[in-house]
């Protein structure tokens, strides 16, 4: 049996799509009959993960430090930066134990560009060496191994995208009578997700069909950055038609307001994949993303809008759906459900990611998705 230690430095339910990432491939995971161990710092309101995962919480001034034990096959690392996850890389380095990254969007353009000189000195002091000293850098999309090429590292790189528990959907698309059709934004409330574009695309809308439609954006975020966006609503004399709700954490509530949404819109700088994303394809909801989503797809399979980043590429969007015919949409919703169910099932990432740690810890021969 392989034993893998997998490693993060938040699983709380508000930490965000790593986390949310990490907790259905581990489920997935630990019916496929490996050890699974889950290192990370204390959350005071984890995920909730299979009995079957042992998770480990981190403390620094334990003696007996649970990263010396040297029993795993593989490491998992997911995230770069932190000092808690540089500390862990550096442990299993000790321990001679091979390892993988999973940088999680984080060395894409937007997000390198953030911080930019803690990040050139954190890459020259220790983190351009945790990623050359990788077995194997895990990325969900070509367009984030292109990132890590540019930087220069040439490690052995496996593209494997995120998943979702399809059957966690249900099989029929929701059918229900609704006052007002819903442009929907489920995701973490922060400027890199572009909701002003969203506003003031909306708030240019001339389209008489309009008035039939509103906004609801949900989440949670800064509360500061929260209010910015209600004085945004209410400058643009929105405030009838735009909604910012409190998050939703309960995976079937979720799950309801991604199906009674008409159109989900993510208009986001930067997504190493966009969890959220096929969340709302599983729901039978057509998707409006950007360009700074690896999700050519939506375009490929009809199911959806990948825009450039920006107010007028939205707006555009925004009218197309406004001038599309119910059926139309309907038979989008259709089409992203089937990409789902045929590419992005957390099965079949769970069968690639075991493949990619049986690699690593040299059980079999190289899979075709690693090179």
């Amino acid at each position: 049996m392989i034993k893998v230690n997998q490693v993060i430095s938040n699983i709380d339910k508000n930490s965000g799509g790593t986390a949310t990432y990490l907790q259905g491939l581990s489920n997935a995971l630990s019916n496929k009959g490996i050890s699974l161990t889950i290192t990370t710092l204390q959350s005071n309101s984890p995920l909730k993960l299979d009995d079957k995962i042992d998770v480990k919480f981190y403390h620094k001034n334990k003696k007996d430090d649970i990263s010396e034990n040297r029993n795993y096959d593989v490491v998992h690392i997911n995230g770069i930066w932190e000092f808690f996850i540089h500390k862990m890389v550096r442990l299993t380095l000790k321990n001679k134990t091979p390892y993988i990254i999973s940088p999680h969007g984080m060395l894409e353009e937007w997000s390198l560009n953030q911080g930019k000189l803690k990040k050139k000195i954190a890459l020259w002091l220790f983190q351009k060496k945790d990623l050359s000293n990788a077995a194997c850098i895990h990325v969900t999309a070509l367009s984030e191994k292109e990132s890590v090429r540019r930087l220069g590292i040439n490690n052995p790189t496996a593209v494997i995208p995120n998943g979702i528990a399809v059957s966690e959907f249900p099989k029929d698309p929701y059918i229900g009578n609704k006052n007002k059709k819903t442009f929907l934004f489920l995701s973490r409330i922060h400027p890199k997700k572009g909701i002003e574009f969203l506003i003031q695309a909306f708030a240019e809308l001339k389209h008489s069909a309009k008035e039939d439609w509103i906004i609801k954006i949900i989440g949670n975020g800064d509360n500061e950055y929260i209010e910015s966006l209600n004085n945004k609503i209410i400058a643009e004399n929105l405030s009838e038609s735009v909604v910012i709700l409190p998050p939703i954490f309960d995976t079937v509530k979720k799950i309801e307001v991604f199906r009674k949404a008409d159109v989900f819109v993510l208009p986001t700088f930067s997504e190493n994949f966009g969890i959220v994303i096929a969340e709302a394809l599983a729901s039978y909801t057509p998707v409006i993303t950007t360009k700074g989503t690896p999700w050519e797809d939506l375009h490929k399979n009809s199911c959806g809008w990948w825009i450039d980043i920006g107010v007028e590429p939205l707006k555009k969007a925004l009218e197309e759906v406004l001038n599309s015919d119910e059926e139309v949409l309907k038979q989008m919703g259709r089409n992203g459900r089937k990409l789902v169910e045929e590419q992005y099932s957390i099965e079949t990432v769970a069968n690639n990611t075991l493949e990619m740690y049986k690699w690593v810890a040299n059980k079999i021969e190289k899979p075709k998705f690693i090179n």
